[in-house]
């Protein structure tokens, strides 16, 4: 699971504006606030339906951010709020919170409303928000992809300094998990290879168990390894082609034109006992081993 992060703010602030120009408050910053790295929200867009908005300072989430920019034909911006739909010309005062340096303590930065006049050393909520991608989860063992959640997640309970355990499906709350995901990796010392071992059978093996399988996965970011050569790249190989959606793949050549006729001589074939092998259509050769130019898979980064 992403692990939200958090900001520690004291909550004095002091307000002054001269004609308009962002001035600092006058009370030194480490009596009010902590310093902070914190910028506004509305930067990175993960797609529709796979971005989740985190507020910092308030702590909640929403599907929805707290308000959306466009532009008209003629390259003009305006704003939306998604909650009502009402549009408006003008930037609402929410989205125009700047963080500005301190001349007078170097080393810290304020808050400065544009719209408004206010000044603050306090993390505005308004400005807190920040998108986070919500991904997929990916089972390295059974190879399952999911959109929703694994089974159990795992949460922090502040208060009594130590994880908590959530079921998915029923949203029970426990301190333990169920046996069958408690397993826990240990190092074998002898041959220096990693085994899985539960405290709650005392069972043990090599093989990692699918209920601890799970990875939260990035759909927007991946990149491309080749199994046989061990080559990654980020860049579409030629040779990896596209799905159609219908269990076929074309190609798109240098020129950007697309054809079903793979760059490379290989073709996939299956025998009549279902085993998958390739043949070489110049050479003939037929082989079991996937060659160079099928190895190429694509890998979604961990969140």
């Amino acid at each position: 699971m992403a692990v939200m992060p958090s900001a520690i703010i004291i909550s004095v602030t002091l307000l002054f504006i001269t004609d308009q120009v962002a001035t600092s408050p006058s009370i030194n910053p480490v009596e009010a606030v902590t310093k902070s790295a914190l910028e506004p929200g509305l930067v990175y867009d993960f797609g529709k339906g796979n971005t989740q908005w985190y507020n910092l300072v308030t702590k909640q989430s929403q599907d929805e951010p707290p308000f959306e920019k466009y532009q008209d034909a003629e390259g003009q911006l305006y704003y939306k709020d998604p909650k009502t739909g009402e549009a408006t010309w003008d930037a609402p005062v929410e989205l125009a919170w700047k963080r500005h340096d301190s001349e007078l303590y170097p080393g810290y930065s304020f808050w400065h409303n544009e719209v408004s006049g206010e000044s603050t050393w306090e993390v505005p909520e308004d400005a807190a928000w920040q998108p986070f991608e919500k991904g997929f989860y990916y089972n390295e063992v059974s190879g399952e992809s999911i959109v929703g959640p694994p089974p159990y997640v795992t949460l922090h309970d502040d208060e009594n300094e130590k994880p908590y355990y959530v079921d998915t499906k029923t949203q029970e709350v426990m301190w333990e998990l169920p046996e069958a995901y408690s397993w826990v990796p240990v190092n074998d010392t002898e041959s220096n290879k990693t085994y899985f071992f539960n405290p709650r059978t005392n069972a043990s093996q090599w093989e990692k168990p699918a209920e601890i399988g799970w990875t939260h996965r990035s759909i927007v970011k991946y990149f491309w390894w080749n199994t046989i050569t061990h080559q990654s790249t980020r860049a579409r190989p030629a040779a990896a082609g596209y799905d159609d959606g219908q269990g076929s793949k074309f190609y798109v050549g240098k020129d950007g034109e697309s054809s079903w006729e793979a760059p490379h001589p290989w073709v996939e074939l299956k025998n009549e006992e279902g085993l998958t092998y390739y043949v070489n259509k110049e050479t003939r050769e037929a082989v079991w081993e996937t060659p160079e130019d099928m190895a190429w898979v694509m890998i979604h980064e961990e969140l």
